[in-house]
C-alpha cells in the first residue's frame, strides 16, 4: 500500500518524519517504496527546522500563519489555529498537489495530536477539503490522544480533543486512535521520550504496508494483504496492534519448523503472537465491538504453514465473531514472528467517550458561569463608590 503522509503540528510532523524513516528502511532492505511523500505543516518555524528526514523545501515543510504568529507558533490556542488553518488551507492543498506521489497514492494519511494548537485544528479542516476535492482516494487520520492522567479538571485539552475527534471522524474514512497513556503505563521510562514513542506508533505499519507491494515470488504469501484488502477494512474508529515472538536461531529448516512449533506455538500454534498484538493495541477497546478486522502474520517461510494460518483464523474469528475478517501471511523476516492486527469500525471506545463527556461537562459549567448574575458587594455606610 502506498501512502502520502501529512503531519500537522509538532506531534504530527514528527510522526510524518518517522514514516519517512520507515520508507527509507523499506527501500534499503526490500527495494519497496510505501511512503511516496511526506509533508509537515506548522505555524512554528523552529519546529519545522527540527525535523530530520522530510525534504527541506517550502512544499514539504509548510509554514502557515506567518502573518499571525511571525513563525512563533500558537501555544495551544485552538481558536487562533482554526482561523489560520481556514485562511491558509490552500498552502497545504498546493503542497499535496505538487507532491511527487500524489497521483499514485492509495490513500492519504493525516497525523496530529488532538491536544490543541495547529495539529488538532488544522487536520479536520484539511481532511474536509481533501474529501470534497478528491473523491477517488480515501483519507485516514492518525490521532494521538494525550495522556489523560496528567490533565487537570479544567484543562482545555478535553474540549480540543473532543472537537478534533468529532470533526476528524466526520471527514475521514477511518480514524486510527493512538493513546499516549498506553505507552507510558506500560513503560514509565517512556514518559517525555517522544521520539521513541513516535517510532513505536509507526513501527506496526512496516510489514503491513510492504506486504502488498512485494514483487519477489519467494516473499509472497499464500494470501496477500494488498491495498484493496486494507481499504476494505479501514473504517471509522480504528485500533492497530503489533505482537512479536522471537524464534530460535537454527540452521536446519526442518529443525526450525520443529523448534517453532515446540517453543513458540506449542499446542496453540502461534496464538501467543496474536494475544501479544491484541495486548499492544494502540487504544484500549472491546475487541468484540469491531465491525471489521484484519491480521497479517509475518514470519520466515518455513514457519508460515497452512495449518498455522487456519488455527489463527479460527482463533481470531472467536475473538471478533461479528466482524468482516481478512487475513494474510508474509514470508519475510528472520529471528522472529510478527502479527499485526487491525480492529476497525469499532462501535464503542471508552477513551473517546471520556473526552466527549468531560468536554460536555465543561461546556455546561462554562454556560452556567456566563449566565450567573453578578451580585453587588455590600457597601459600608459613608464609603465612596
Amino acid at each position: 500500500m502506498k501512502l502520502v503522509v501529512v503531519g500537522f503540528g509538532k506531534c504530527g510532523g514528527n510522526i510524518a518524519d518517522e514514516f519517512v524513516r520507515l520508507n527509507e528502511k523499506a527501500c534499503r532492505k526490500r527495494k519497496i517504496d510505501v511512503i511516496l511523500d511526506a509533508i509537515a505543516v506548522d505555524s512554528d518555524a523552529s519546529t519545522l527546522l527540527e525535523l530530520d528526514d522530510i525534504k527541506y523545501d517550502y512544499q514539504h515543510r509548510v509554514l502557515i500563519g506567518g502573518d499571525w504568529t511571525r513563525g512563533a507558533g500558537v501555544s495551544g490556542d485552538n481558536n487562533l489555529a482554526t482561523k489560520m488553518a481556514s485562511n491558509e488551507i490552500y498552502r497545504v492543498i498546493n503542497a499535496l498537489q505538487a507532491s511527487s506521489g500524489f497521483t499514485e497514492r492509495n490513500a492519504i494519511m493525516l497525523a496530529a495530536s488532538t491536544a490543541g494548537g495547529v495539529g488538532s485544528a488544522a487536520l479536520p479542516i484539511v481532511a474536509k477539503m481533501i474529501k470534497q476535492t478528491y473523491l477517488d482516494r480515501p483519507v485516514y487520520s492518525l490521532l494521538v490522544l494525550p495522556a489523560g492522567t496528567r490533565l487537570d479538571e479544567m484543562s482545555p485539552v478535553y474540549k480540543n480533543t473532543a472537537t478534533c475527534l468529532r470533526m476528524a471522524y466526520a471527514f475521514s474514512d477511518a480514524v486510527i486512535l493512538v493513546d499516549n497513556e498506553r505507552f507510558v503505563q506500560k513503560d514509565s521510562s517512556l514518559k517525555n521520550k517522544f521520539a521513541k514513542i513516535n517510532k513505536m506508533i509507526v513501527e506496526p505499519f512496516y510489514n503491513f504496508l510492504c506486504s502488498g507491494e512485494e514483487r519477489k515470488a519467494k516473499y509472497i504469501g499464500s494470501r496477500t494483504i494488498d491495498a484493496g484488502e486494507i481499504l476494505q477494512t479501514l473504517s471509522g474508529w480504528t485500533a492497530i496492534g503489533c505482537g512479536r515472538y522471537p524464534l530460535p536461531k537454527v540452521k536446519s529448516p526442518i529443525l526450525a519448523r520443529r523448534n517453532f512449533r515446540k517453543t513458540n506455538l506449542q499446542s496453540s500454534r502461534g496464538l501467543k503472537i496474536m494475544d501479544r498484538a491484541l495486548a499492544e493495541l494502540s487504544v484500549r477497546c472491546n475487541i468484540r465491538d469491531a465491525g471489521r478486522a484484519l491480521y497479517l502474520l509475518t514470519a520466515p517461510s518455513m514457519t508460515t504453514r497452512v495449518q498455522l494460518i487456519a488455527d489463527l483464523n479460527q482463533y481470531f474469528r472467536q475473538l471478533v465473531p461479528d466482524a468482516e475478517l481478512r487475513s494474510g501471511d508474509y514470508p519475510r523476516e528472520s529471528g522472529f514472528a510478527e502479527t499485526v492486527v487491525i480492529l476497525s469500525h469499532l462501535k464503542n471506545v471508552d477513551r473517546i467517550h471520556q473526552y466527549f463527556n468531560k468536554s460536555a461537562t465543561q461546556e455546561k459549567e462554562d454556560d452556567m458561569r456566563e449566565t450567573e448574575p453578578v451580585l453587588e458587594k455590600d457597601v459600608e455606610p459613608g464609603s465612596i463608590i
